[in-house]
């Protein structure tokens, strides 16, 4: 069991799970965990300034990336180890952490039994130098579940440990209450962004309860790790900042990006992947399981040439041929089956330098989430959308989700960076930069002409170097259509990005659908507005992203 009691030399926190009188009241997270619970102090604002006229624009960083769930475990477990258990049993390794890591380990057998697991049953796993939690969250893969109390490792059922293992943990709140945040306002933010589904009021068995400044949470270890990662995030973020992600996710979410060049003839599927892994040295994996029940054999043969591409493409061409998808997951890149959900992550963005108040905040939620859609709940999907307070946004959705969020965030920030101020007279006609996305071909063409079909007067130019208008184009991922049966249908497109009046911009779209439908399907849309998302269809990374452009009167 976890204690949380008195430990001379500790520095004065900023979250502290309160010492107990007893310090042995039921559950809770191991002894190393109070003092992982001291949140660094944020490094001061830097202010860069633009130009004289405006005003001074917060500097975003890039750091932290991610809350090390290393920072809330025991250091035995945190431990880096290399180990090779693909042909070891559950007691075998059970025998290994006691005699190699020196741990107290007790294998629940009963439990494991009634749920049909035996100690016999393989690992099939293995660490390089890693931390050694990532094996043991890694063991629900075959339903087994592990716990650390009283300085003992047990192994149970998963059933167990989500059903009957509940953690209770107490949580000062003070920093946070200082900074504008209330504590109703924190429980609501832990039950909608970290498990939601974990919670009573969700239909789940955790339960948060608030007693003046301070939090007593009642949930499983592993919540109770997110809900510390969720604490510290809000505390301390940068431009994003992930909680309950280890280090080794984020390095395989780098090695997606690794530029590889592939020569597959009817190769087997265990082959390809195996070079994939070591042309790019990430830890990829079949999910042998899934491939079972999928009745896809690991030689399965697979066909693909493709030169210079990131890793990540080299898959999403492969993989949709099988029915198959990649997922990131406990420092492995696995090769799953579609049934697979990809799994909820929480994200922190600091976003002060994008909306300064509550209304703001709003026009930037409702811009992410219009642009994303059938994701976010307002749309009709699961994924949360949040602001904790203006200049912290927080966002619950799988990783896909979080890589488009933080990719439409960033072009927000370019085209204020690029705008121009608006002189007095312009006031009433509102300047925008909008994300044209459309087929690579049509944007090369509309680059050069579209400041000819619509208002040409508008556009700066040597002959009008004080116009608002300006277009630049811009490279964009391609996208990829699935083809059953068949390669997948790759489609080339480019992101114009546009900064005119909103009027000029209702044209634009007029105009935009008159090419691809012509004059008899153009639907009517109304010049004096700015065009609505939807008008240019959507979805990861299309359609049209709205950025104002808020200028001195």
């Amino acid at each position: 069991m976890s204690r949380f009691c008195s430990h001379s030399g500790w520095l004065a926190p900023k979250f502290l799970a309160i010492g107990l009188a007893s310090c042995t009241v039921g559950g809770g997270l191991p002894s190393g965990t109070t003092q992982a619970l001291i949140a660094q102090e944020p490094a001061p604002t830097t202010e860069v300034r633009s130009d004289q006229d405006r005003p001074a624009i917060p500097q975003i960083l890039d750091e932290p990336r991610f809350v090390d769930p290393t920072d809330f475990l025991p250091t035995k477990l945190t431990k880096r180890v290399t180990v090779d258990m693909r042909s070891a049993s559950l007691a075998e390794l059970a025998e290994w952490l006691q005699t190699e890591v020196e741990l107290t380990v007790l294998v629940q057998l009963a439990e494991l039994e009634a749920e049909g697991i035996s100690p016999s049953d393989p690992v099939s796993d293995w660490l390089e130098n890693e931390p050694l939690y990532l094996l043991l969250d890694r063991l629900r893969l075959i339903d087994v579940g592990w716990y650390y109390e009283g300085d003992i490792l047990y192994l149970t059922s998963q059933t167990v440990i989500e059903n009957e293992r509940q953690a209770k943990v107490p949580y000062l709140l003070g920093e946070l209450l200082d900074k504008g945040y209330t504590g109703d306002q924190i429980v609501n933010l832990i039950e909608s962004m970290v498990e939601p589904d974990s919670w009573e009021p969700n239909g789940g068995n955790g339960r948060i309860n608030l007693i003046g400044d301070v939090i007593f949470v009642r949930s499983t270890d592993a919540v109770q790790r997110k809900v510390q990662g969720f604490l510290n995030g809000i505390e301390r973020h940068g431009r994003q900042t992930m909680i309950d992600v280890s280090a080794s996710d984020l390095l395989l979410q780098d090695k997606l990006m690794v530029m590889v060049s592939v020569d597959y003839h009817d190769i087997p599927l265990e082959d390809a992947i195996r070079d994939l892994a070591t042309q790019t040295g990430a830890d990829l994996r079949l999910d042998r399981a899934a491939l079972r029940d999928m009745r896809i054999r690991e030689r399965q043969p697979v066909t693909l040439q493709v030169r210079q591409q990131p890793m990540q493409t080299i898959l999403n061409y492969l993989l949709p041929q099988l029915g198959l998808v990649w997922r990131i997951r406990d420092g492995v890149l696995w090769v799953t089956s579609r049934e697979e959900d990809e799994e909820q992550l929480t994200g922190f963005y600091d976003v002060r330098d994008l909306c300064r108040d509550k209304k703001e905040s709003a026009a930037l939620s409702e811009a992410v989430q219009s642009q994303i859609p059938n994701v976010f709940e307002a749309e009709g999907g699961n994924d949360v959308i949040d602001f904790g307070k203006p200049g912290t946004l927080i966002v619950l959705a799988p990783r896909s989700v979080h890589a488009v969020v933080l990719d439409l965030l960033e072009k927000y920030r370019f085209a204020l960076r690029q705008s121009k101020l608006r002189k007095p007279n312009e006031a009433a006609d509102e300047v925008t930069t909008l994300y044209y996305r459309i087929h690579a071909n049509v944007a090369r063409t509309l680059h050069t002409e579209l400041p000819k079909l619509v208002a040409p007067e508008s556009w700066r130019s040597t002959e009008r170097p004080d116009a608002i208008g300006t277009i630049m184009l811009l490279e964009s991922p391609p996208e990829v259509t699935p083809n059953e049966g068949s390669a997948p249908i790759i489609s080339e497109r480019m992101v114009l990005v546009i900064q005119q009046r909103q009027s000029i911009h209702g044209e634009i779209a007029k105009t935009l659908q008159k090419i691809e439908k012509g004059d008899e399907e153009t639907r009517a849309i109304d010049s004096n507005k700015t065009p609505s998302p939807s008008a240019m269809g959507g979805g990861f990374g299309g359609g049209m992203f709205a950025v104002p452009i808020n200028r001195p009167k």
